[in-house]
């Protein structure tokens, strides 16, 4: 989960997720990166578009999403991520969920997971 006006702690998990790709395309191997909004009202589909432009974020497996406040709520709470809102800041702490194939979720990576490429 990100959000497009974040200035830290979105564009490193988004630096991690490039470099993770990295470690896919060396290995041969194929992943869908799936980026849902914390915030809704700000975050729709031409946001999340420039978002992807100005960073260069163009493969086709990088999937950017926005739902309702309840569904991003709902979402948010079924993967565990937790934030909240202060001001026009979403906090929350940097999180990677990553799910198997078969919708299972292997690995769950945060701050303290210094390498997520090598979770992989």
């Amino acid at each position: 989960m990100a959000y497009a006006s974040c200035r830290k702690i979105c564009p490193a998990t988004v630096e991690q997720l490039k470099r993770m790709q990295v470690v896919l395309d060396l290995r041969g191997e194929t992943a869908h990166f799936v980026i849902v909004g914390y915030d809704p009202d700000n975050d729709d589909a031409a946001v999340w578009h420039q978002y992807r432009t100005e960073r260069r974020l163009n493969r086709e497996n990088g999937h950017f999403l926005s739902g309702s406040r309840e569904a991003t709520e709902q979402f948010a709470s079924a993967c565990g991520f937790e934030f909240w809102k202060y001001e026009e800041h979403v906090m929350r702490e940097s999180r990677v969920v990553i799910f198997g194939s078969d919708g299972t979720q292997p690995a769950v990576l945060g701050p303290e997971t210094l390498r997520w490429a090598d979770a992989l």
